[in-house]
């Protein structure tokens, strides 16, 4: 995909529209699982407790969050990553925690290595009809395949996703833009976006506005399942910061979502 040479206001306006129209509200406070920094996620606590298991693809070395979701939730947690061999902490939660060294995404992946779809690798752990499940994942701009490629009938399975979206200063370009865009656009069919935080490790452009961040985290609902009302975020006042908002990168400033006026 072509690198952007410069800022593109109006698709980068035309994206958080996609974001900031599909606001929604689901009548409860929202917990914070995982660290205060880069690993950890708001959601609604009654659909962590109500979930029948979690899956977490890309854990890395960083699964604050994971060890919070089976500590406090005594629930199942299926892990999955190909860049490390076990998931780091897991010996007390041996009975909740299945780890495999595998990935999750294309064929794309070197020879030798194993490799899965979402849909292969949960129904591979849990079988085909089990529902209120929870989905955790960064996988480093891998995101955008497997929303692409998955079917959005089986992703109703998940009540909850909490997800890091990446590369987001390729929406500055026009082939960017229709391609992520067109992707947001089909997760939109069946999910609402319930928090928005942006990461502030990475910032790809600002303009004395904004500050435009090159990843983002994303909590969002299953609309089919969850209750909740449609509450959409006016452009020109922007997704507001949560109390429970805290900067990925302790040491450097927290962004702000942007603004369009």
């Amino acid at each position: 995909m072509q690198e952007p040479t410069a800022l593109r206001r109006d698709l980068v306006q035309g994206f958080y529209s996609l974001i900031y129209e599909n606001v929604v509200n689901v009548f409860e406070p929202l917990i914070r699982l995982g660290g205060n920094n880069d690993g950890g996620y708001l959601c609604p606590g009654s659909l962590i407790a109500g979930s029948s298991a979690c899956f977490s693809p890309g854990v890395a070395t960083m699964c604050d969050f994971d060890l919070d979701y089976v500590r406090i939730f005594k629930k199942p947690l299926y892990a999955i990553d190909g860049t490390v061999d076990a998931l780091a902490g897991s010996d007390e939660y041996q009975d909740l925690i299945f780890f495999e060294k595998a990935w999750l995404g294309s064929r794309a992946f070197p020879d030798g290595e194993k490799w899965y779809s979402l849909q292969e690798w949960v129904n591979a752990c849990v079988g085909t009809s089990q529902d209120n499940l929870i989905l955790q994942m960064d996988i480093e701009g891998h995101e955008w395949g497997l929303f692409k490629s998955e079917d959005m009938y089986f992703m109703r399975r998940f009540d909850l996703i909490m997800v890091e979206i990446h590369d987001l200063r390729y929406i500055n370009t026009d082939e960017g833009f229709g391609f992520f865009s067109a992707i947001l656009a089909r997760l939109m069919s069946v999910f609402g976006v319930l928090h928005v935080h942006p990461n502030n490790n990475t910032v790809y452009y600002a303009d004395g506005l904004n500050v435009y961040p090159e990843c983002m985290e994303l909590t969002l609902v299953n609309l089919y399942t969850v209750p909740h009302v449609k509450a959409p975020v006016n452009l020109a006042d922007g997704f507001q910061r949560h109390a429970l908002d805290f900067p990925c990168v302790k040491d450097r400033d927290e962004i702000q979502m942007p603004v369009f006026t």
